[in-house]
């Protein structure tokens, strides 16, 4: 291959590579996930999500939500989420001031199952859709 048909691979794999690179909407809006332990929904969670630009939290679908105000300054939003039915899911949506801005860190401080029993795992997950 010669020189110059290479650089034009390169530039053009380059092109490819940066359009593909999409930093999704901005502006406000909301994320809409879900919570999943050990590959089901637990009755309950209580997660701390941090980033800029936090406003609230509401639960979906029929989990109660609770939220702590993020205090001025603050970047940290606490959420209670509960399901109090049987069985569902855990689902919430999280506002945002800005989609594009990501949240730096989520920890999940408790969950308890659908008997109000605390319980830990390895196997957790916060969807996205």
């Amino acid at each position: 291959m010669s020189r110059a048909l290479g650089r034009s691979a390169a530039s053009i794999l380059a092109c490819l590579a940066l359009s593909a690179c999409d930093s999704g909407p901005s502006g406000g809006g909301v994320l809409s996930g879900s919570v999943v332990a050990n590959g089901e929904a637990p009755g309950s969670a209580l997660i701390v999500f941090r980033g800029p630009g936090l406003i609230g939290a509401e639960g979906t679908g029929g989990t109660l939500a609770w939220t702590s105000e993020p205090a001025a300054g603050s970047d940290e939003l606490r959420v209670l989420l509960v399901d109090p039915e049987a069985a569902g899911a855990l689902t919430f949506e999280l506002e945002v001031r800005d989609l594009s801005v990501p949240l730096t860190a989520i920890s999940v401080l408790q969950l308890a199952d659908r008997n109000n029993v605390r319980f830990t795992t390895p196997d957790l997950e916060i969807r996205w859709r």
